[in-house]
């Protein structure tokens, strides 16, 4: 099967799973608000990197297994940052892959609790992993806290121009993250493991570069 059809199928199970018998109107409320903004139509290369770094590492072992928690808590990690990311406080955009924004769509405290609840259940599925658990875990809490994600978030609001770091804090960190925890999940030793990450920080700086030419390119093309 391919492996983004996979992941998808993964995703999807996950999140039921976590609304399992709970059945309140808040509980269908912030179902409908995460699916929105979890599931559809993204592209999941943050989660698809990790599953590769994988596969690298350990060919021969269970890599899929092994290594679908992590990629399931990258993917609801890089969804929570959408949701706030588009908060009128912070880059306010109405519009997200096509269709309004999750605030626009259910209003803002309900997409403030739904990024919350997205960001709270990622460390769940790292948590149970079946390889250096606590490991893993404070990876992801160190690509995404005040050491990444975060301080790039608000290192792009305050400051202009931007620079390389604000760039590797924003992006490239969850890319680096995700090839880390790629390689830790399957065994894969810590010289390896930094080969990884090496390979996933130079990865997101790329994606974030060409993702800003094209939206520069967007933005002075003629209406």
């Amino acid at each position: 099967m391919e492996l983004k059809k996979l992941f998808d199928q993964a995703l999807e199970k996950s999140l039921h799973a976590s609304f399992h018998n709970k059945r309140s109107k808040a509980a269908r409320r912030l179902k409908e608000a995460m699916a929105y903004a979890l599931l559809g139509e993204g592209k999941r290369i943050r989660p698809l990197v990790l599953l590769e770094s994988a596969r690298r590492c350990a060919p021969d072992r269970p890599w899929q297994s092994l290594a679908m928690p992590a990629a399931l808590a990258v993917e609801y990690v890089h969804a929570y940052s959408l949701v706030h990311d588009d908060l009128p406080c912070m880059d306010d955009d109405d519009m997200r892959r096509g269709k309004p924004s999750t605030h626009r769509r259910f209003g803002e405290a309900t997409a403030i609790l739904a990024g919350d609840a997205l960001l709270s259940d990622a460390f769940a599925f790292v948590a149970g992993t079946l390889v250096q658990p606590a490991y893993q875990c404070l990876v992801l809490s160190q690509a995404i806290g005040s050491q990444g994600m975060v301080l790039g978030q608000l290192d792009d609001l305050v400051s202009c121009p931007k620079t390389l770091e604000t760039l590797h804090n924003k992006t490239g960190k969850l890319f680096e993250c995700a090839c880390r925890l790629g390689a830790i999940a399957v065994g894969a030793s810590r010289e390896e493991e930094a080969l990884e990450a090496a390979y996933g920080a130079n990865l997101g700086l790329e994606f974030q570069l060409a993702d800003d030419l094209v939206d520069g390119e967007q933005a002075v093309m003629p209406a």
